[in-house]
Protein backbone atom coordinates (compact mmCIF):
# COMPACT_ATOMS: atom_id res chain seq x y z
CA UNK A 1 0.00 0.00 0.00
CA UNK A 2 1.14 3.60 -0.63
CA UNK A 3 2.25 5.01 2.70
CA UNK A 4 -0.18 7.47 4.30
CA UNK A 5 2.48 10.08 4.93
CA UNK A 6 3.92 9.60 1.50
CA UNK A 7 0.81 9.87 -0.57
CA UNK A 8 -1.39 11.86 1.74
CA UNK A 9 -4.42 9.61 2.21
CA UNK A 10 -7.34 11.75 3.29
CA UNK A 11 -9.97 9.96 5.33
CA UNK A 12 -11.88 10.49 8.56
CA UNK A 13 -13.97 13.64 8.65
CA UNK A 14 -14.20 13.69 4.86
CA UNK A 15 -16.71 10.87 4.92
CA UNK A 16 -19.09 12.50 7.37
CA UNK A 17 -21.08 14.22 4.65
CA UNK A 18 -23.50 12.33 2.44
CA UNK A 19 -21.74 11.44 -0.77
CA UNK A 20 -23.73 11.52 -3.96
CA UNK A 21 -22.99 10.38 -7.48
CA UNK A 22 -21.72 13.23 -9.70
CA UNK A 23 -23.47 14.63 -12.77
CA UNK A 24 -20.49 14.43 -15.14
CA UNK A 25 -18.82 11.03 -15.48
CA UNK A 26 -16.16 11.42 -18.10
CA UNK A 27 -13.30 9.72 -19.88
CA UNK A 28 -10.58 11.22 -22.05
CA UNK A 29 -9.09 9.42 -25.06
CA UNK A 30 -5.59 10.60 -26.05
CA UNK A 31 -4.62 7.94 -28.60
CA UNK A 32 -5.37 8.33 -32.30
CA UNK A 33 -5.48 4.55 -32.64
CA UNK A 34 -9.07 4.19 -33.86
CA UNK A 35 -9.42 0.58 -32.71
CA UNK A 36 -8.39 1.62 -29.19
CA UNK A 37 -10.68 4.66 -29.25
CA UNK A 38 -13.67 2.63 -30.43
CA UNK A 39 -13.08 -0.05 -27.79
CA UNK A 40 -12.93 2.65 -25.13
CA UNK A 41 -16.19 4.22 -26.27
CA UNK A 42 -18.03 0.87 -26.37
CA UNK A 43 -16.66 0.06 -22.91
CA UNK A 44 -17.85 3.37 -21.47
CA UNK A 45 -21.41 2.11 -20.94
CA UNK A 46 -20.07 -0.29 -18.29
CA UNK A 47 -19.18 2.77 -16.20
CA UNK A 48 -22.23 4.89 -17.03
CA UNK A 49 -20.02 7.43 -18.79
CA UNK A 50 -21.91 10.46 -20.12
CA UNK A 51 -19.01 12.78 -21.02
CA UNK A 52 -16.10 12.19 -23.41
CA UNK A 53 -13.03 14.29 -24.17
CA UNK A 54 -10.84 13.79 -27.25
CA UNK A 55 -7.33 15.22 -26.93
CA UNK A 56 -3.58 15.00 -27.58
CA UNK A 57 -2.87 12.73 -30.57
CA UNK A 58 -6.50 12.82 -31.67
CA UNK A 59 -6.78 16.61 -31.54
CA UNK A 60 -4.79 18.91 -29.30
CA UNK A 61 -5.75 22.21 -30.92
CA UNK A 62 -8.93 23.17 -32.72
CA UNK A 63 -6.91 24.38 -35.73
CA UNK A 64 -6.18 20.70 -36.47
CA UNK A 65 -9.68 20.33 -37.96
CA UNK A 66 -7.99 21.51 -41.17
CA UNK A 67 -6.32 18.09 -41.22
CA UNK A 68 -8.82 15.94 -43.13
CA UNK A 69 -7.66 12.72 -41.48
CA UNK A 70 -7.98 14.14 -37.98
CA UNK A 71 -11.34 15.68 -38.81
CA UNK A 72 -12.64 12.37 -40.11
CA UNK A 73 -11.57 10.59 -36.91
CA UNK A 74 -13.14 13.21 -34.64
CA UNK A 75 -16.44 13.14 -36.54
CA UNK A 76 -16.50 9.34 -36.48
CA UNK A 77 -15.74 9.05 -32.76
CA UNK A 78 -18.17 11.82 -31.83
CA UNK A 79 -20.96 10.16 -33.78
CA UNK A 80 -20.11 6.78 -32.25
CA UNK A 81 -20.05 8.21 -28.74
CA UNK A 82 -23.45 9.82 -29.16
CA UNK A 83 -24.86 6.61 -30.60
CA UNK A 84 -23.90 4.56 -27.52
CA UNK A 85 -25.43 7.04 -25.10
CA UNK A 86 -22.55 9.39 -24.26
CA UNK A 87 -24.37 12.68 -24.06
CA UNK A 88 -21.56 15.16 -24.62
CA UNK A 89 -18.28 15.06 -26.54
CA UNK A 90 -15.61 17.74 -26.06
CA UNK A 91 -12.39 18.36 -27.97
CA UNK A 92 -9.26 20.07 -26.68
CA UNK A 93 -7.85 23.42 -27.70
CA UNK A 94 -4.99 25.66 -26.55
CA UNK A 95 -4.77 29.41 -26.90
CA UNK A 96 -2.89 31.04 -28.39
CA UNK A 97 -1.24 29.16 -31.25
CA UNK A 98 2.27 29.82 -32.60
CA UNK A 99 3.06 33.23 -34.08
CA UNK A 100 3.04 31.90 -37.65
CA UNK A 101 -0.67 31.14 -37.38
CA UNK A 102 -1.71 34.79 -37.09
CA UNK A 103 -1.52 37.47 -39.83
CA UNK A 104 1.53 39.67 -39.41
CA UNK A 105 -0.60 42.83 -39.50
CA UNK A 106 -1.83 42.09 -35.97
CA UNK A 107 1.62 42.18 -34.42
CA UNK A 108 3.34 45.25 -33.08
CA UNK A 109 6.14 46.36 -35.35
CA UNK A 110 9.43 44.53 -34.81
CA UNK A 111 8.05 42.46 -31.92
CA UNK A 112 6.63 39.01 -31.29
CA UNK A 113 3.63 40.50 -29.50
CA UNK A 114 0.08 40.47 -30.76
CA UNK A 115 -1.65 43.78 -30.26
CA UNK A 116 -4.65 42.87 -28.13
CA UNK A 117 -5.96 46.45 -28.36
CA UNK A 118 -6.48 46.04 -32.10
CA UNK A 119 -10.17 45.28 -32.52
CA UNK A 120 -9.54 44.06 -36.06
CA UNK A 121 -7.54 41.23 -34.51
CA UNK A 122 -10.46 40.14 -32.35
CA UNK A 123 -12.87 40.28 -35.30
CA UNK A 124 -10.45 38.05 -37.20
CA UNK A 125 -10.09 35.79 -34.15
CA UNK A 126 -13.85 35.30 -33.77
CA UNK A 127 -14.37 34.63 -37.45
CA UNK A 128 -11.48 32.19 -37.55
CA UNK A 129 -12.80 30.30 -34.53
CA UNK A 130 -16.28 30.23 -36.05
CA UNK A 131 -14.94 28.76 -39.29
CA UNK A 132 -13.09 26.02 -37.43
CA UNK A 133 -16.12 25.07 -35.34
CA UNK A 134 -18.35 25.03 -38.45
CA UNK A 135 -16.36 21.99 -39.59
CA UNK A 136 -17.19 20.06 -36.47
CA UNK A 137 -20.60 21.24 -35.32
CA UNK A 138 -21.57 17.84 -33.94
CA UNK A 139 -19.34 18.22 -30.87
CA UNK A 140 -20.75 19.62 -27.64
CA UNK A 141 -17.94 21.77 -26.36
CA UNK A 142 -14.31 22.84 -26.05
CA UNK A 143 -11.71 22.16 -23.34
CA UNK A 144 -9.42 25.21 -23.30
CA UNK A 145 -5.91 25.37 -21.81
CA UNK A 146 -3.88 28.63 -21.72
CA UNK A 147 -0.59 27.03 -20.60
CA UNK A 148 1.74 24.98 -22.85
CA UNK A 149 0.59 27.00 -25.83
CA UNK A 150 2.31 28.31 -28.93
CA UNK A 151 2.11 31.84 -27.51
CA UNK A 152 1.08 32.84 -24.00
CA UNK A 153 -1.76 35.38 -23.94
CA UNK A 154 -0.25 37.16 -20.91
CA UNK A 155 2.90 37.94 -22.93
CA UNK A 156 1.04 39.91 -25.61
CA UNK A 157 0.79 43.70 -25.84
CA UNK A 158 -2.11 45.65 -24.37
CA UNK A 159 -2.80 48.96 -22.63
CA UNK A 160 -6.51 48.17 -22.33
CA UNK A 161 -5.77 44.87 -20.56
CA UNK A 162 -2.54 45.50 -18.63
CA UNK A 163 -2.65 42.50 -16.26
CA UNK A 164 -2.34 38.83 -17.11
CA UNK A 165 -5.74 38.09 -15.59
CA UNK A 166 -7.40 40.77 -17.73
CA UNK A 167 -5.85 39.31 -20.86
CA UNK A 168 -7.08 35.82 -19.96
CA UNK A 169 -10.59 37.16 -19.37
CA UNK A 170 -10.59 39.00 -22.70
CA UNK A 171 -9.54 35.84 -24.52
CA UNK A 172 -12.25 33.77 -22.80
CA UNK A 173 -14.97 36.35 -23.55
CA UNK A 174 -14.07 36.50 -27.21
CA UNK A 175 -13.80 32.75 -27.60
CA UNK A 176 -17.00 32.05 -25.66
CA UNK A 177 -18.92 34.53 -27.77
CA UNK A 178 -18.43 32.04 -30.59
CA UNK A 179 -18.61 28.78 -28.61
CA UNK A 180 -21.74 29.68 -26.68
CA UNK A 181 -23.62 32.43 -28.48
CA UNK A 182 -23.14 31.11 -32.00
CA UNK A 183 -22.91 27.32 -31.52
CA UNK A 184 -24.57 26.88 -28.09
CA UNK A 185 -21.68 24.72 -26.93
CA UNK A 186 -20.11 24.44 -23.48
CA UNK A 187 -16.63 25.61 -22.54
CA UNK A 188 -14.36 23.92 -20.00
CA UNK A 189 -11.43 25.97 -18.71
CA UNK A 190 -8.54 23.67 -17.88
CA UNK A 191 -6.40 25.17 -15.13
CA UNK A 192 -3.01 23.57 -15.73
CA UNK A 193 -0.18 25.56 -14.11
CA UNK A 194 3.54 25.39 -13.27
CA UNK A 195 4.01 27.93 -10.50
CA UNK A 196 2.35 30.18 -7.92
CA UNK A 197 2.05 33.21 -10.21
CA UNK A 198 0.17 31.15 -12.79
CA UNK A 199 -2.10 29.80 -10.07
CA UNK A 200 -2.77 33.35 -8.88
CA UNK A 201 -3.77 34.41 -12.40
CA UNK A 202 -6.00 31.39 -12.84
CA UNK A 203 -7.85 32.11 -9.60
CA UNK A 204 -8.44 35.75 -10.60
CA UNK A 205 -9.76 34.68 -13.98
CA UNK A 206 -11.95 31.82 -12.82
CA UNK A 207 -13.47 33.75 -9.93
CA UNK A 208 -14.52 36.51 -12.34
CA UNK A 209 -16.41 34.21 -14.73
CA UNK A 210 -20.15 33.68 -14.32
CA UNK A 211 -21.23 32.29 -17.71
CA UNK A 212 -23.64 29.38 -17.30
CA UNK A 213 -21.97 27.36 -20.06
CA UNK A 214 -18.46 27.54 -18.56
CA UNK A 215 -17.02 24.84 -16.29
CA UNK A 216 -13.65 24.62 -14.55
CA UNK A 217 -11.44 21.51 -14.77
CA UNK A 218 -8.58 21.01 -12.31
CA UNK A 219 -6.14 18.13 -11.97
CA UNK A 220 -6.49 15.90 -8.94
CA UNK A 221 -3.02 17.04 -7.84
CA UNK A 222 -1.03 20.25 -8.05
CA UNK A 223 0.84 20.68 -11.33
CA UNK A 224 0.89 17.11 -12.63
CA UNK A 225 -0.07 13.48 -12.06
CA UNK A 226 2.48 12.22 -9.54
CA UNK A 227 1.31 9.73 -6.93
CA UNK A 228 3.26 11.51 -4.19
CA UNK A 229 1.56 14.88 -4.81
CA UNK A 230 -1.20 16.06 -2.45
CA UNK A 231 -4.68 16.98 -3.71
CA UNK A 232 -4.87 20.12 -5.80
CA UNK A 233 -5.35 23.08 -3.44
CA UNK A 234 -7.08 25.09 -6.19
CA UNK A 235 -10.28 23.45 -4.98
CA UNK A 236 -10.02 25.55 -1.80
CA UNK A 237 -8.94 28.78 -3.49
CA UNK A 238 -11.49 28.99 -6.31
CA UNK A 239 -14.89 30.42 -5.39
CA UNK A 240 -17.05 27.61 -4.10
CA UNK A 241 -19.88 28.49 -6.46
CA UNK A 242 -17.82 27.51 -9.50
CA UNK A 243 -18.66 24.16 -11.08
CA UNK A 244 -15.58 21.94 -10.92
CA UNK A 245 -14.59 18.85 -12.92
CA UNK A 246 -11.67 16.82 -11.51
CA UNK A 247 -9.12 15.53 -14.03
CA UNK A 248 -7.56 12.12 -13.29
CA UNK A 249 -4.88 10.12 -15.10
CA UNK A 250 -5.75 6.45 -14.70
CA UNK A 251 -3.18 5.51 -17.36
CA UNK A 252 -0.34 7.04 -15.31
CA UNK A 253 1.87 9.06 -17.61
CA UNK A 254 4.67 9.14 -15.04
CA UNK A 255 4.21 5.74 -13.40
CA UNK A 256 4.35 3.02 -16.03
CA UNK A 257 1.45 3.89 -18.36
CA UNK A 258 -0.29 0.57 -17.74
CA UNK A 259 2.53 -1.33 -19.45
CA UNK A 260 3.82 -2.43 -16.08
CA UNK A 261 1.81 -2.78 -12.87
CA UNK A 262 0.40 0.77 -12.78
CA UNK A 263 -2.29 -0.37 -10.36
CA UNK A 264 -3.37 2.23 -7.80
CA UNK A 265 -6.82 1.50 -6.34
CA UNK A 266 -6.07 3.03 -2.93
CA UNK A 267 -4.61 6.22 -4.38
CA UNK A 268 -7.47 6.81 -6.83
CA UNK A 269 -10.26 5.83 -4.46
CA UNK A 270 -9.05 8.16 -1.72
CA UNK A 271 -8.48 11.05 -4.10
CA UNK A 272 -12.02 10.62 -5.45
CA UNK A 273 -13.41 10.48 -1.90
CA UNK A 274 -11.48 13.60 -1.00
CA UNK A 275 -12.95 15.64 -3.85
CA UNK A 276 -16.44 14.19 -3.43
CA UNK A 277 -16.87 16.20 -0.21
CA UNK A 278 -16.97 19.43 -2.21
CA UNK A 279 -20.50 20.34 -3.23
CA UNK A 280 -19.28 22.25 -6.29
CA UNK A 281 -17.44 19.21 -7.71
CA UNK A 282 -19.90 18.11 -10.34
CA UNK A 283 -17.88 15.43 -12.04
CA UNK A 284 -14.64 13.95 -13.30
CA UNK A 285 -12.71 13.28 -16.49
CA UNK A 286 -10.30 10.32 -16.56
CA UNK A 287 -7.47 9.73 -19.02
CA UNK A 288 -7.67 6.15 -20.23
CA UNK A 289 -4.46 5.84 -22.28
CA UNK A 290 -1.08 7.37 -23.04
CA UNK A 291 -1.07 7.16 -26.84
CA UNK A 292 -0.62 4.19 -29.15
CA UNK A 293 -2.28 1.05 -27.80
CA UNK A 294 -1.63 1.78 -24.11
CA UNK A 295 -5.30 1.92 -23.14
CA UNK A 296 -6.00 0.41 -19.73
CA UNK A 297 -9.36 -0.86 -20.94
CA UNK A 298 -9.42 -4.66 -20.51
CA UNK A 299 -6.06 -4.38 -18.79
CA UNK A 300 -5.44 -5.17 -15.08
CA UNK A 301 -4.81 -1.43 -14.59
CA UNK A 302 -8.48 -0.83 -15.45
CA UNK A 303 -9.04 -1.14 -11.70
CA UNK A 304 -7.94 2.53 -11.61
CA UNK A 305 -11.09 3.52 -13.54
CA UNK A 306 -13.16 1.34 -11.25
CA UNK A 307 -11.62 2.95 -8.15
CA UNK A 308 -12.31 6.53 -9.24
CA UNK A 309 -15.92 5.87 -10.21
CA UNK A 310 -16.60 4.05 -6.94
CA UNK A 311 -14.85 6.75 -4.93
CA UNK A 312 -17.60 9.20 -5.88
CA UNK A 313 -20.34 6.88 -4.64
CA UNK A 314 -21.63 6.98 -1.07
CA UNK A 315 -21.98 3.20 -0.75
CA UNK A 316 -18.23 2.52 -1.08
CA UNK A 317 -16.24 3.30 2.04
CA UNK A 318 -12.82 1.70 1.43
CA UNK A 319 -10.45 0.74 -1.35
CA UNK A 320 -10.49 -2.82 -0.01
CA UNK A 321 -14.15 -2.97 -0.93
CA UNK A 322 -13.37 -1.64 -4.39
CA UNK A 323 -10.60 -4.20 -4.97
CA UNK A 324 -12.85 -7.08 -3.95
CA UNK A 325 -15.71 -5.99 -6.22
CA UNK A 326 -13.31 -5.57 -9.13
CA UNK A 327 -11.73 -9.00 -8.67
CA UNK A 328 -15.16 -10.55 -8.34
CA UNK A 329 -16.31 -8.88 -11.57
CA UNK A 330 -13.25 -9.72 -13.70
CA UNK A 331 -11.86 -12.92 -12.18
CA UNK A 332 -14.73 -14.42 -10.18
CA UNK A 333 -15.72 -14.17 -6.53
CA UNK A 334 -13.86 -17.40 -5.76
CA UNK A 335 -10.54 -15.66 -6.56
CA UNK A 336 -10.90 -12.61 -4.31
CA UNK A 337 -8.57 -13.86 -1.58
CA UNK A 338 -6.07 -15.30 -4.05
CA UNK A 339 -5.76 -12.04 -6.02
CA UNK A 340 -6.31 -9.42 -3.35
CA UNK A 341 -2.62 -8.81 -2.50
CA UNK A 342 -1.74 -8.44 -6.18
CA UNK A 343 -4.08 -5.49 -6.57
CA UNK A 344 -3.55 -4.11 -3.07
CA UNK A 345 0.26 -4.03 -3.01
CA UNK A 346 1.27 -3.24 -6.60
CA UNK A 347 1.38 0.49 -5.92
CA UNK A 348 4.42 0.08 -3.70
CA UNK A 349 6.32 -1.57 -6.54
CA UNK A 350 5.98 1.56 -8.64
CA UNK A 351 6.67 3.78 -5.65
CA UNK A 352 9.99 2.04 -5.02
CA UNK A 353 11.14 1.64 -8.63
CA UNK A 354 9.82 4.49 -10.79
CA UNK A 355 10.36 6.67 -7.72
CA UNK A 356 13.54 6.98 -5.68
CA UNK A 357 13.12 8.09 -2.07
CA UNK A 358 9.94 9.91 -3.05
CA UNK A 359 11.22 11.44 -6.32
CA UNK A 360 9.83 10.30 -9.65
CA UNK A 361 13.15 9.29 -11.25
CA UNK A 362 11.81 8.79 -14.75
CA UNK A 363 10.92 10.90 -17.76
CA UNK A 364 7.31 10.24 -18.61
CA UNK A 365 7.92 6.69 -17.33
CA UNK A 366 11.08 6.19 -19.40
CA UNK A 367 14.24 5.26 -17.53
CA UNK A 368 16.05 8.50 -16.64
CA UNK A 369 17.89 9.48 -13.47
CA UNK A 370 19.40 12.68 -14.88
CA UNK A 371 16.28 14.52 -16.06
CA UNK A 372 16.35 18.04 -14.65
CA UNK A 373 12.65 18.19 -13.71
CA UNK A 374 13.08 15.21 -11.35
CA UNK A 375 14.93 17.46 -8.96
CA UNK A 376 12.96 20.69 -9.37
CA UNK A 377 9.62 20.90 -11.15
CA UNK A 378 8.33 17.44 -10.25
CA UNK A 379 9.30 17.38 -6.57
CA UNK A 380 6.23 16.78 -4.40
CA UNK A 381 7.79 18.92 -1.67
CA UNK A 382 6.84 21.98 -3.75
CA UNK A 383 3.23 21.47 -2.74
CA UNK A 384 3.64 20.51 0.91
CA UNK A 385 3.64 23.10 3.69
CA UNK A 386 6.03 20.86 5.59
CA UNK A 387 8.14 19.24 2.82
CA UNK A 388 8.96 16.11 4.78
CA UNK A 389 8.40 12.53 3.69
CA UNK A 390 8.59 9.16 5.44
CA UNK A 391 9.80 6.49 3.05
CA UNK A 392 8.96 2.89 3.88
CA UNK A 393 9.59 0.05 1.42
CA UNK A 394 12.80 -1.23 2.97
CA UNK A 395 14.17 2.19 3.94
CA UNK A 396 11.98 3.38 6.84
CA UNK A 397 13.39 6.87 7.20
CA UNK A 398 12.12 10.43 7.31
CA UNK A 399 13.65 12.95 4.90
CA UNK A 400 13.30 16.60 4.07
CA UNK A 401 12.45 16.73 0.36
CA UNK A 402 14.98 19.48 -0.37
CA UNK A 403 17.69 19.53 2.33
CA UNK A 404 18.01 15.75 2.20
CA UNK A 405 16.66 14.09 -0.93
CA UNK A 406 17.17 16.67 -3.69
CA UNK A 407 20.37 17.99 -2.15
CA UNK A 408 21.99 14.57 -2.27
CA UNK A 409 20.31 12.87 -5.23
CA UNK A 410 20.45 15.79 -7.65
CA UNK A 411 23.64 16.21 -9.68
CA UNK A 412 25.47 19.48 -9.20
CA UNK A 413 24.43 20.90 -12.57
CA UNK A 414 20.74 20.95 -11.63
CA UNK A 415 21.40 22.86 -8.42
CA UNK A 416 24.03 25.33 -9.50
CA UNK A 417 22.36 26.97 -12.47
CA UNK A 418 24.45 25.40 -15.19
CA UNK A 419 22.79 25.16 -18.58
CA UNK A 420 19.70 26.87 -19.91
CA UNK A 421 15.98 26.20 -20.08
CA UNK A 422 14.24 27.29 -23.29
CA UNK A 423 10.47 27.56 -23.01
CA UNK A 424 8.66 26.07 -26.00
CA UNK A 425 6.38 29.09 -26.16
CA UNK A 426 9.28 31.50 -26.63
CA UNK A 427 12.36 29.56 -27.77
CA UNK A 428 14.38 32.74 -28.25
CA UNK A 429 13.84 33.80 -24.67
CA UNK A 430 16.40 31.74 -22.76
CA UNK A 431 16.04 31.71 -19.00
CA UNK A 432 18.79 30.42 -16.78
CA UNK A 433 18.07 27.50 -14.49
CA UNK A 434 18.44 29.72 -11.48
CA UNK A 435 15.84 32.19 -12.73
CA UNK A 436 13.48 29.35 -13.50
CA UNK A 437 14.08 27.86 -10.07
CA UNK A 438 13.36 31.22 -8.46
CA UNK A 439 10.06 31.28 -10.32
CA UNK A 440 8.98 27.73 -9.56
CA UNK A 441 10.62 26.92 -6.22
CA UNK A 442 11.28 30.30 -4.55
CA UNK A 443 10.96 28.86 -1.04
CA UNK A 444 13.83 26.47 -1.77
CA UNK A 445 16.09 29.23 -3.05
CA UNK A 446 15.12 31.70 -0.32
CA UNK A 447 15.71 29.16 2.47
CA UNK A 448 19.06 28.01 1.04
CA UNK A 449 17.90 24.42 1.14
CA UNK A 450 20.18 23.41 -1.74
CA UNK A 451 23.97 23.36 -1.73
CA UNK A 452 25.51 23.77 -5.20
CA UNK A 453 28.21 21.10 -4.83
CA UNK A 454 27.97 17.36 -5.47
CA UNK A 455 26.75 15.73 -2.22
CA UNK A 456 25.80 12.19 -3.24
CA UNK A 457 27.39 9.79 -0.72
CA UNK A 458 27.55 6.18 0.42
CA UNK A 459 24.81 6.62 3.03
CA UNK A 460 22.26 7.77 0.46
CA UNK A 461 23.42 5.12 -2.00
CA UNK A 462 22.77 2.51 0.67
CA UNK A 463 19.21 3.82 1.15
CA UNK A 464 18.61 3.77 -2.60
CA UNK A 465 19.88 0.20 -2.88
CA UNK A 466 17.64 -0.89 0.02
CA UNK A 467 14.60 0.60 -1.70
CA UNK A 468 15.39 -0.94 -5.09
CA UNK A 469 16.09 -4.38 -3.60
CA UNK A 470 12.77 -4.15 -1.80
CA UNK A 471 10.99 -3.40 -5.09
CA UNK A 472 12.48 -6.54 -6.64
CA UNK A 473 11.49 -8.71 -3.69
CA UNK A 474 7.92 -7.34 -3.69
CA UNK A 475 7.53 -7.89 -7.43
CA UNK A 476 8.83 -11.45 -7.16
CA UNK A 477 6.31 -12.14 -4.39
CA UNK A 478 3.35 -10.86 -6.40
CA UNK A 479 4.47 -12.57 -9.60
CA UNK A 480 4.68 -15.82 -7.65
CA UNK A 481 1.08 -15.32 -6.51
CA UNK A 482 0.05 -14.84 -10.13
CA UNK A 483 1.79 -18.09 -11.11
CA UNK A 484 0.02 -19.93 -8.28
CA UNK A 485 -3.45 -19.14 -9.61
CA UNK A 486 -2.85 -20.04 -13.25
CA UNK A 487 -5.25 -22.96 -13.19
CA UNK A 488 -7.97 -20.85 -11.53
CA UNK A 489 -8.17 -18.12 -14.17
CA UNK A 490 -9.34 -17.77 -17.72
CA UNK A 491 -6.32 -18.23 -19.97
CA UNK A 492 -6.53 -14.76 -21.48
CA UNK A 493 -6.94 -13.00 -18.12
CA UNK A 494 -4.05 -15.00 -16.67
CA UNK A 495 -1.77 -14.02 -19.55
CA UNK A 496 -2.57 -10.34 -19.07
CA UNK A 497 -1.62 -10.50 -15.39
CA UNK A 498 1.40 -12.73 -15.82
CA UNK A 499 2.93 -10.71 -18.65
CA UNK A 500 2.30 -7.40 -16.91
CA UNK A 501 4.10 -8.58 -13.77
CA UNK A 502 6.84 -10.27 -15.79
CA UNK A 503 7.50 -6.93 -17.53
CA UNK A 504 7.35 -5.23 -14.15
CA UNK A 505 9.99 -7.55 -12.70
CA UNK A 506 12.37 -6.92 -15.60
CA UNK A 507 11.77 -3.20 -15.16
CA UNK A 508 12.43 -3.02 -11.41
CA UNK A 509 15.54 -5.16 -11.76
CA UNK A 510 16.90 -2.90 -14.49
CA UNK A 511 16.11 0.32 -12.61
CA UNK A 512 17.75 -1.06 -9.47
CA UNK A 513 20.96 -1.90 -11.33
CA UNK A 514 21.10 1.38 -13.24
CA UNK A 515 20.38 3.42 -10.09
CA UNK A 516 23.33 1.76 -8.37
CA UNK A 517 25.61 2.58 -11.32
CA UNK A 518 24.36 6.14 -11.81
CA UNK A 519 24.53 7.26 -8.19
CA UNK A 520 27.64 5.15 -7.54
CA UNK A 521 29.50 6.78 -10.43
CA UNK A 522 28.88 10.18 -8.85
CA UNK A 523 30.48 9.04 -5.58
CA UNK A 524 33.45 7.29 -7.22
CA UNK A 525 35.65 10.42 -7.64
CA UNK A 526 35.65 10.84 -3.83
CA UNK A 527 35.94 7.21 -2.68
CA UNK A 528 36.87 3.87 -4.21
CA UNK A 529 34.55 2.00 -1.83
CA UNK A 530 31.75 1.96 -4.39
CA UNK A 531 33.72 0.32 -7.21
CA UNK A 532 32.50 -3.16 -6.30
CA UNK A 533 28.86 -2.02 -6.24
CA UNK A 534 29.24 -0.28 -9.60
CA UNK A 535 30.87 -3.23 -11.36
CA UNK A 536 28.42 -5.75 -9.88
CA UNK A 537 25.44 -3.72 -11.07
CA UNK A 538 26.91 -3.07 -14.49
CA UNK A 539 27.10 -6.81 -14.92
CA UNK A 540 23.52 -7.22 -13.67
CA UNK A 541 22.29 -4.44 -15.98
CA UNK A 542 23.93 -6.08 -19.01
CA UNK A 543 22.21 -9.37 -18.13
CA UNK A 544 18.79 -7.70 -17.90
CA UNK A 545 19.37 -5.74 -21.10
CA UNK A 546 19.79 -9.03 -22.95
CA UNK A 547 16.58 -10.36 -21.38
CA UNK A 548 14.72 -7.25 -22.51
CA UNK A 549 16.12 -7.43 -26.02
CA UNK A 550 15.07 -11.08 -26.24
CA UNK A 551 11.57 -10.45 -24.87
CA UNK A 552 9.27 -12.05 -27.45
CA UNK A 553 5.74 -11.19 -26.27
CA UNK A 554 3.85 -8.20 -27.60
CA UNK A 555 3.31 -5.30 -25.22
CA UNK A 556 1.54 -1.93 -25.34
CA UNK A 557 3.52 0.91 -26.88
CA UNK A 558 2.72 4.60 -26.64
CA UNK A 559 4.75 7.48 -25.31
CA UNK A 560 6.70 4.94 -23.26
CA UNK A 561 8.27 2.15 -25.28
CA UNK A 562 9.03 -0.22 -22.43
CA UNK A 563 11.60 -2.34 -24.28
CA UNK A 564 13.72 0.70 -25.19
CA UNK A 565 14.68 1.16 -21.56
CA UNK A 566 17.45 -1.29 -22.46
CA UNK A 567 18.95 1.29 -24.85
CA UNK A 568 18.82 3.99 -22.19
CA UNK A 569 20.40 1.64 -19.64
CA UNK A 570 23.39 1.06 -21.94
CA UNK A 571 24.14 4.79 -21.86
CA UNK A 572 24.21 4.82 -18.08
CA UNK A 573 26.43 1.80 -17.66
CA UNK A 574 28.80 3.18 -20.29
CA UNK A 575 28.93 6.59 -18.56
CA UNK A 576 27.24 8.38 -21.46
Amino acid sequence: MINNALCIVFIGSLFQSILLAVDIRGWNILSDNIDIAEETIYHAKNYNINHLQLSHHLIHNLKEVSDKNKLKKIKHLTTLAHSVGIEKVFIWDHALYKKSYYPSEFFNENTDQLNLDNQDFWRWFREDYKNKLEKIKMIDGIVLTFIETGMRIENQYSKLYPTSAQKYKKLIRELNSVVNLHFEMDLILRTFSYNDSEIENIVKVVNGINDNNIYIMIKESNHDFFITHPPNNLIDIIDHNKRIIIEFDAAHEFSGQGIVASIFPDFHFNKAKYFSKYKNVIGYSIRTDRYGNTSIINNPAEINLHSISKGFLKDYSSSNQVIKTYISKIYGVENIEKLFRIFDESDDIILSSFYTLGLNTARHSKLNFDYRSIYTRHVSGRWLENPVIYVENGVNKKYHYWKDIVNYLSPKKHKSGQGFYKPKSSPNDSISYMILNQLEIPEVINNDWLMPEELMNESFLEDILKEKKWSIKKTEELLSLVHNIKSDLDKKEYEKLERMFDRTLLTVRLRAAVAAVYYGDRIKPRTMNVLGIIEENKSEANKIIKELENYSHSYPIGEYNWKKDSELAKKYINNK
